[in-house]
């Protein structure tokens, strides 16, 4: 395995451990808070990508995004 898909690995996974941190007090919040929290986490460049927002406005963590793009960051191409 490649050093730099070891790296991007370690990085998603800080990405999502703080984006569960944020949901945990996404859920507690309400009203206006909890909507500014929304639209800052939508599209917000490193977390955005990974969430996806269900008809009812809650927030989830869209697990096959993150297989597809861990998928795509496994090969490794040598020179």
């Amino acid at each position: 395995m490649c050093s730099t898909v070891v790296g991007k690995k370690n990085i998603r996974n800080r990405t999502l451990e703080r984006i569960e941190k944020e949901l945990t007090a996404f859920e507690k919040q309400s009203g206006k808070a909890q909507l500014k929290t929304k639209y800052a986490l939508m599209p917000h460049r490193s977390m955005g990508r990974y969430l996806k927002e269900f008809k009812s406005g809650k927030l989830k963590v869209d697990r096959s995004k993150v297989k597809r793009e861990a998928k795509l960051r496994t090969n490794c191409f040598s020179a």
